[in-house]
């Protein structure tokens, strides 16, 4: 795990005293580079009827969140990480986990971006879902894909149970990252995310959690999740795929699962982008 030595930073809270003996139900980790319309709305979107804190990392932004705005936009308390400068979603994720580790006793950690819309009714889904199945520590949903004006495009429908998930697990990801909601137990293992793999940290992660604990996917749409023509995963997509490769590689297992999973990779990395977006919006909906 990173320590406060690994990069210097500050914090501020939106309650003018936090009590780090109260015990929180779930803590909504979210980073945040120059897109302070995006992560309004997905504080806004967001709904619990229980305990919630968010915890948002400022990766070294132009344009950074003040708790004096996000004070207006919920009544659940904002703890904001300001990052000296950029260092990728990698670092940032960590950090915030760290704080959380750190500063918060909680039972349960989601994660989301900026620009994704939650269902009212998710983290109350998700977080019955923990609390019936105990066995299992980490839950995803179905997202639907929307583009920057809200405007749907497709679904994304994931494997629902663990066996499922192991199997696709080297052909594709098996979770969509901001679906996913945590039991704070996984840090026991799963220490951080690898920071090895660019732009495939959340993939990285999930093959470390799968390994180690029982997860599942709710077959529901939960949250929808805003597709940026300059996000991370489109404007780093070749690095993205390589980083999977070496992740599929260093988790090898002889079979066809994992043969497929090569396969797939090196297609999708000489195949056209635009080309499996219209793939995907025909036969995924």
């Amino acid at each position: 795990m990173l320590n406060t030595n690994d990069i210097n930073f500050v914090t501020k809270s939106s309650l003018s005293a936090e009590n780090s003996t109260v015990k929180i139900d779930v803590v909504t980790l979210i980073p945040h580079f120059n897109d302070i319309e995006g992560l309004k709305g997905a504080i806004l979107s967001t709904k619990f009827s229980g305990t919630l804190e968010f915890v948002i990392v400022d990766d070294g932004s132009s344009s950074k969140p003040c708790i004096e705005y996000l004070k207006k936009l919920t009544s659940f308390n904002c703890h904001v990480i300001y990052l000296n400068k950029n260092q990728g979603i990698e670092l940032a994720l960590n950090m915030g986990l760290l704080y959380i580790l750190s500063k918060i006793r909680c039972k349960y950690i989601a994660r989301m971006d900026c620009g994704d819309v939650s269902e009212s009714s998710r983290l109350d889904t998700q977080i019955k879902f923990l609390a019936e199945n105990q066995n299992i520590k980490l839950v995803g949903s179905w997202v639907d894909f929307i583009d920057e004006n809200g405007t749907y495009l497709y679904s994304l429908k994931f494997p629902e149970s663990h066996s499922d998930i192991v199997k696709r697990l080297p052909i594709s990801v098996p979770f969509m990252h901001p679906s996913v909601v945590f039991d704070i137990e996984v840090l026991s293992k799963v220490k951080s995310y690898p920071t090895q793999y660019k732009a495939a940290e959340d993939y990285a992660f999930f093959y470390a959690v799968v390994k180690n604990f029982e997860t599942a996917n709710i077959p529901e749409v939960l949250i929808k999740v805003r597709l940026r023509q300059d996000g991370i995963s489109l404007k780093n997509r070749r690095i993205q795929l390589k980083s999977r490769l070496r992740i599929i590689l260093n988790n090898w297992e002889f079979n066809c699962r994992y043969i497929s999973g090569v396969f797939r990779v090196l297609v999708l990395f000489f195949l056209p982008h635009a080309f499996t977006e219209k793939i995907k919006r025909r036969f995924w909906v």
